[in-house]
């Protein structure tokens, strides 16, 4: 590490003089700026593989007149599964209005996950399937991918507002010319999130103990 990056990074990563106005506007407006130019920094640094996953990321830090509680501050991470490495943060359910917090309709969570996946200035394609469709109610779109000799759709429409969703078909056989039991193959979009679910922290996948499509953005080109 070069003598200005270490530098570079003690000036981020110190802690602002409390003030009680500051905290009253965010919380968190001591840890605010390290993660802007963290953000920031990542952004021109590395360009996204094929795999990105979103997961909490474990903080033990609860800011001043924060109470010890289970209930906290969230931090949400990007990484990208090829390279392991963490690419955005961004935090949930704190009251400094952010991107997207005022859109119709959009949950904390939502527009959190929205701000992580916005476009990546020297990777993820600018063309959205969400873009493609039109304004009337009812109107659709759909994209169709082969990965691994399956067939991936993926499908945009618009009610309220754009919605869309992911799914892969084939024929399946319970038994096979010889009368024999034939196990059935979990869609491919199963075997790609459990693949890779691990890049941020497995653990909080296997407490759940469900399957959260969400976590999991491909980025291949469609």
């Amino acid at each position: 590490m070069s003598y200005k990056r270490f530098d570079d990074i003690m000036h981020i990563h110190v802690f602002e003089i409390y003030s009680f106005e500051k905290q009253q506007l965010d919380p968190l407006y001591q840890v605010r700026s390290t993660i802007e130019a963290f953000n920031d920094h990542m952004a021109k640094c590395l360009i996204p593989g094929k795999y990105l996953v979103i997961d909490q990321s474990m903080n033990q830090w609860l800011g001043t007149g924060m109470p010890n509680l289970k209930k906290k501050q969230e931090f949400k991470t990007l990484a990208d599964h090829h390279t392991f490495c963490i690419l955005q943060m961004d935090t949930v359910s704190d009251p400094k209005p952010k991107e997207y917090d005022d859109d119709p309709g959009m949950r904390k969570l939502t527009a959190t996950i929205k701000r992580l996946c916005r476009y990546w200035p020297r990777g993820i394609p600018t063309t959205d399937i969400v873009e493609q469709v039109e304004e009337a109610h009812g109107s659709f779109y759909v994209m169709k991918k082969d990965s691994s000799s399956v067939k991936i759709f993926t499908c945009a429409y618009r009610d309220k507002k754009v919605k869309a969703f992911i799914l892969s078909c084939g024929t399946t056989k319970l038994a096979g010319s010889g009368g024999n039991q034939v196990t059935i193959q979990r869609p491919a979009v199963v075997d790609e999130y459990e693949t890779h679910k691990s890049s941020v922290d497995a653990a909080n996948n296997i407490r759940d103990n469900l399957i959260s499509y969400h976590d999991i953005i491909s980025t291949e080109r469609w």
